[in-house]
């Protein structure tokens, strides 16, 4: 089939974009192996020369920046281990304890950072007391059963004791007492 003058200038056109040819000559190259130019032949090995290399040292910076993942996942462990033990003061049964439960409860919570895990453990297994210092309750030491405590249990239960007087003068004064008797008892035992 000859060319026409129309052909022919759809061809001048195709070969003035160099992606036109490049895909004109990768169509020859398909179906008529034998007459495929040379110029595609040596392109198309450059470029498979090339993807193999760019694959090769993709695949080492991956596996070079897993590394460096890991070895900075390890530091930060590390110094996470160090501050909670200078901030909580646990030893390394404590610590453990903490990482068994830090598997299981706080596998899910991925934007959390480890020093605010253990913050929230401590909190969550600390005891329910008001008092920082356990001999110290609402009635200054804590002994036995003082006889303080024992008068402010009798007045609680009396609705005729001072605690309940209808005098404000005199509900005041019981008030301040026993205010005064428990700040002297603090004293005593050092705390401020």
């Amino acid at each position: 089939m000859p060319f026409n003058e129309q052909d022919l200038a759809i061809m001048e056109r195709i070969a003035g974009i160099p992606a036109a040819v490049d895909d004109l000559q990768g169509i020859i190259a398909k179906h008529i192996p034998e007459a495929a130019p040379r110029e595609h032949l040596a392109k198309k090995q450059i470029r498979e020369e090339f993807q193999a290399a760019f694959d090769a040292q993709s695949k080492k910076i991956e596996e070079l920046t897993a590394l460096l993942h890991s070895q900075t996942t390890e530091r930060q462990w590390e110094n996470d281990v160090a501050q909670i033990k200078k901030t909580f003061g646990w030893d390394d049964a404590k610590l453990k304890e903490f990482q068994t439960a830090f598997a299981e409860e706080f596998k899910e919570r991925k934007s959390m950072d480890m020093l605010d895990m253990a913050e929230y453990y401590e909190l969550k297994n600390r005891p329910l007391s008001p008092a920082s210092n356990p001999r110290l309750g609402p009635f200054g030491i804590r002994q036995e059963q003082s006889s303080q405590e024992a008068q402010w249990r009798q007045d609680l239960r009396d609705p005729k004791s001072p605690m309940f007087s209808k005098n404000k003068r005199e509900r005041k004064a019981y008030w301040r007492d026993q205010w005064k008797k428990s700040m002297e008892d603090m004293h005593a035992a050092g705390i401020k």
